[in-house]
């Protein structure tokens, strides 16, 4: 749209669309919204009326006050990414940006405000949570999380090395780069090598068809070039455009 108004100097959505500059999934979007918002104010108009509503969903706001990842808020809340990206579609990726006011389910979001407070600000954006089950060590749970047992000591203060059932533990996960963004650098660096590879052979063989240095090079002769040392043959046209012998023309003025 903001490319739309400054390329025509419209800021008017229905003459834009009138003029063609949108795509056709914008060109759509506003009459589609309209569209349903009068078919809901007329749902009897519309055959409508019958329809059963789904209740409106419940849940509880929480302003974060640091980026934060998804995954630490479903290991507080008890739920899912999933769950909590349904009630979150502004969210694109598994991190929640600081100042946002994030959904939770209905009745955790003050255990989540209290949750958070145990982990520092600047470490919510990787670092996980954890309710000590029955029977649980602080090996089985570094084990789980990919930390050790030193690691959870000193996250949460433990003097000791058992973990009492029903304790909210801290767990510092390190931060794992994107698989992604390998793969990605990896075809440039393959790329890059391969072009290095085709230039060196190149130049390699370039070289290896130079001819010794104080040798003279042989220029290669034109196309229908007579060898050296034969005179040029004529061709067939200069041929035909030769004058006749002296001696036929004399012969022909006699008679």
């Amino acid at each position: 749209m903001q490319t739309a108004v400054e390329r025509t100097g419209y800021a008017d959505f229905w003459e834009l669309r009138a003029r063609g500059e949108l795509p056709i999934e914008t060109t759509n979007y506003v009459p589609i919204i309209l569209a349903m918002t009068i078919m809901e104010k007329n749902a009897q108009a519309y055959g409508l009326d019958q329809v059963q509503m789904d209740p409106p969903i419940e849940y509880d706001t929480v302003e974060l006050t640091a980026l934060t990842a998804l995954p630490l808020i479903a290991d507080v809340t008890d739920t899912s990414v999933p769950e909590l990206t349904e009630l979150n579609p502004a969210l694109l990726g598994n991190l929640a940006p600081a100042h946002y006011a994030v959904h939770v389910p209905k009745g955790s979001g003050a255990r989540l405000t209290a949750a958070l407070a145990l982990v520092p600000a600047e470490h919510r954006a990787g670092w996980r949570v954890h309710r000590v089950a029955p029977g649980e060590t602080l090996a089985v749970i570094g084990t789980r999380f990919g930390v050790s047992t030193a690691s959870l000591l000193a996250a949460n203060s433990l003097p000791a090395r058992a973990a009492v059932e029903g304790d909210l533990l801290v767990v510092p996960t390190a931060a794992r780069p994107a698989p992604a963004a390998r793969r990605v650098a990896s075809k440039h660096v393959v790329a890059s090598r391969a072009s290095s590879h085709s230039s060196s052979h190149t130049a390699s063989a370039a070289a290896s068809h130079r001819a010794p240095a104080g040798h003279p090079v042989a220029a290669r002769p034109r196309a229908g070039a007579a060898p050296a040392g034969k005179p040029a043959s004529p061709s067939a046209a200069a041929r035909r455009l030769a004058p006749k012998p002296a001696t036929l023309v004399a012969h022909s003025a006699a008679r």
